[in-house]
């Protein structure tokens, strides 16, 4: 019975040894396909985390360089330029910035149509000006024209007061002396009688 204890045991033994190598190679083959598993989710996982900082560079970048282009463009002087509505849309910085500039833009428009419609009205007021500077220098001309016609008659005046004043000399000085002559005749009669 011991010969049979023995072999029983040594068929267990057997067994035993046989199910742990069985074990084991189960064991190396599950940390083979975890490994697999392992290694694969690891490098799907830094894919997509390539991915996700590639997508998320651009955007940062397209973002950016797009506001970038508008203030350029503003900066320039041209206000004809707008702010695309992808860049609107987004609810964060960006998106915040984008809309910022879009009022921006939108507020010196207003601005430069103000000071255009100013400019306008100084233009207009600068014709109306012009035509009352003109009409004004028109009437000093023609006052001047009649002045010097006023200067002109009162120097014919003053000669015809000047010549009249020496006819009026001439005359006294002609009575003057008829009136001898005719004292003398007088005297001449009286005497003669």
């Amino acid at each position: 019975e011991m010969i049979s204890q023995h072999t029983m045991e040594g068929s267990v033994m057997e067994n035993l040894d046989g199910e742990v190598i069985l074990i084991f190679d189960e064991a190396e083959e599950t940390h083979q396909q975890v490994m697999f598993w392992l290694i694969l989710l690891t490098v799907m996982a830094i894919a997509y985390g390539l991915y996700v900082s590639r997508r998320v560079s651009l955007y940062f970048k397209n973002a950016v360089l797009g506001n970038m282009r508008l203030v350029k463009l503003v900066a320039s002087g041209n206000l004809k330029a707008n702010v695309a509505k992808e860049f609107l849309l987004p609810k964060d910085e960006f998106g915040d910035l984008a809309r910022a500039m879009d009022q921006l833009i939108n507020r010196l428009r207003e601005i430069l149509s103000g000071v255009r419609n100013g400019a306008e009205h100084v233009n207009i007021a600068g014709g109306q000006t012009s035509s009352a500077s003109q009409q004004l220098s028109e009437g000093a001309n023609e006052q001047a024209s009649s002045v010097e016609e006023v200067s002109s008659t009162m120097d014919e005046i003053a000669g015809n007061v000047m010549q009249n004043t020496d006819n009026a000399k001439r005359a006294e000085d002609i009575v003057i002396n008829l009136s001898k002559e005719f004292s003398l005749v007088d005297r001449s009669v009286s005497d003669s009688f």
